[in-house]
């Protein structure tokens, strides 16, 4: 939690120092995302596996490519009047 909000604190600023130049800063905070270390350790503890999945709403683990369109959106066009903010991309993990 700290270092989100860190992460967050930091990301708030340089938006804010750097805006006036057309710069914009955001950060992207992923949930647990399916990859092969990922799986590995859930083979080993399916109990914590299970219980990770059932503490994001959407009830599944996300996969790197839905972290890589949240990425490439925030520093698309599309996303030209957003500055400054923390993304979270986790399947709902964050409204609990």
């Amino acid at each position: 939690a700290a270092a989100k909000s860190g992460v967050n604190l930091l990301t708030k600023s340089a938006a804010a120092e750097y805006g006036h130049k057309g710069i914009r800063i955001n950060a992207v905070s992923p949930g647990v995302i399916r990859t092969p270390g990922v799986e590995r350790y859930f083979e080993e503890q399916p109990k914590i596996a299970e219980g990770l999945k059932q503490a994001a709403v959407m009830r599944r683990l996300g996969e790197p490519s839905e972290i890589a369109e949240a990425v490439c959106f925030l520093a698309s066009d599309r996303a030209s009047f957003i500055t400054g903010q923390l993304l979270s991309v986790d399947g709902g993990g964050a409204v609990k």
